[in-house]
């Protein structure tokens, strides 16, 4: 409760504050640590993800799939497309195409309305084997309904047009059979007598020349004609495919690896050699350089270093980055500085690297994915990109990664300063309490005095 020093003339008041503001200097103190560590985990946090990143480019980059793809190009893309696996090789083929497989479609007499009831005989008409009932209150809709709700007719229904079309679910020779002993199919005009009396696409399977020999096929997507292929029909005509290996893609990949390499390593850096501001005039002063020094960061700086530096066992060509044209910064680097020297980021000689995958695109496969899913070997008998994925996962790893157990002490140090602020504020309630009684105290005895020092002088008048 405030109180004013009325007798001492003081500003108690003020007094207490005063002397409570340098009693809790200590847990201003803890405060800013905490502010500190919090500091120090959201840096770590903002590692992790840039780590993650890597981890994600590693991997992508560890396997044979993201090398072994392919692109086709065609001197009439309407006709075919490949779609390729990576199992496929490179090769060009001739396609011709005859026609394409088509379904079997038939339809029925237009009608006026096709929501109104035909009138037609009850019974049933099989399609395709399956049974399906029809009455005198069934519309064309209703009809086209009932189809479809049958199971296996192997055709789907629909009305264009004020028409009833069945389609056959597969391409192919197939035909839509129909049988019908009380005359519904041909009320409703999909049959003439025993025949069909609307063929709108005849059915047909697919015939096609690759490189002069003749295939047929029910369907327009074939697999295993060709290893690693699957030959989409798209139109009639003849086309030129060229198979090749997608060296652009596998580029973009080592670009995207290299690049997040990059990224984690020059923020790395920059967090261990970030100065302290010295002295600090600001909790914002404060919060500056907190991971100078860093022993974690650098260790993992230099492992990363060492990971992308070291060469790879049995791989004869190109057993290293440098041998495909990444290599480390160099003095002077791209900027003008050595900062890529001293940190240790990469860089692509892009024309090297595509020479090397022209020259033995297998040996620089392997350099990146030799050994993956392999465990127990040693480091160099890795590839680049496993052995970093291998490194990595130790890293974020969310049981026992060292950002985990980096964050879980920083956790451990917050709530033993949560503990402590607690307790020194809980024995500050009661020093203030003490001080202001003291205070109180001090007042009372003054005025007493002042009353006592009053009666003397009005005593010492009346002498």
């Amino acid at each position: 409760m405030p109180i004013g020093g009325v007798s001492s003339g003081l500003d108690t008041y003020s007094l207490i504050q005063d002397i409570m503001k340098v009693e809790r200097m200590p847990i201003e103190r803890m405060e800013l640590r905490q502010k500190i560590i919090n500091k120090q985990k959201e840096i770590y946090s903002d590692v992790q993800g840039r780590i993650r990143n890597l981890e994600s480019r590693a991997a992508a980059l560890s396997h044979r799939a993201n090398f072994d793809v392919f692109k086709t190009a065609y001197s009439q893309p309407s006709v075919v497309s490949f779609s390729t696996a990576s199992n496929a090789q490179s090769g060009s083929y001739s396609v011709a195409v005859n026609h394409i497989a088509r379904a079997h479609t038939i339809g029925s007499d237009r009608q006026d309305d096709i929501h109104q009831a035909l009138g037609l005989a009850e019974g049933t008409i099989s399609i395709n084997g399956a049974q399906v009932s029809i009455n005198g209150d069934d519309s064309l809709a209703s009809i086209r309904d009932k189809i479809n709700s049958t199971e296996d007719t192997g055709i789907t229904a629909t009305i264009v047009d004020h028409v009833l079309r069945l389609q056959m679910d597969q391409t192919g020779a197939s035909q839509i059979d129909i049988q019908d002993s009380e005359g519904i199919a041909e009320s409703l005009g999909l049959l003439d007598g025993e025949s069909i009396k609307h063929e709108f696409v005849a059915a047909s399977d697919a015939s096609f020349f690759i490189d002069g020999q003749h295939i047929s096929s029910s369907v327009n997507s074939i697999s295993g004609l060709i290893d690693g292929v699957t030959v989409n029909l798209l139109g009639e005509g003849e086309s030129q495919a060229t198979i090749s290996r997608d060296v652009d893609a596998v580029v973009g990949h080592i670009k995207n690896f290299v690049n997040q390499y990059n990224s984690t390593v020059n923020f790395l850096y920059d967090q261990v050699t970030e100065r302290k501001i010295i002295p600090p005039r600001s909790d914002a002063d404060r919060l500056v350089g907190t991971l100078s020094g860093d022993g974690t960061l650098s260790r993992i700086r230099f492992r990363l270093s060492g990971l992308v530096s070291g060469p790879v066992a049995d791989v004869q060509t190109f057993s290293s980055l440098a041998a495909v044209g990444i290599n480390r910064a160099a003095f002077g680097g791209t900027q003008g500085d050595n900062r890529g020297t001293i940190v240790g980021t990469l860089e692509i000689d892009e024309a090297a690297l595509r020479d090397a995958l022209d020259h033995d695109f297998e040996q620089v496969r392997d350099l990146f994915t030799k050994n993956r899913g392999e465990e127990g070997l040693p480091e160099a008998d890795y590839g680049i990109a496993v052995r970093m994925g291998n490194y990595l996962r130790t890293v974020t790893s969310t049981s026992d990664g060292v950002i985990r157990h980096k964050n879980s002490s920083f956790d451990a140090e917050i709530r033993i300063l949560d503990r402590q602020i607690e307790s020194m504020e809980n024995r500050l309630q009661l020093r203030e309490a003490s001080i202001t009684k003291q205070f109180i105290g001090m007042e009372r005895a003054l005025e007493t005095m002042d009353a006592q020092m009053a009666w003397l002088q009005s005593y010492m008048n009346i002498l």
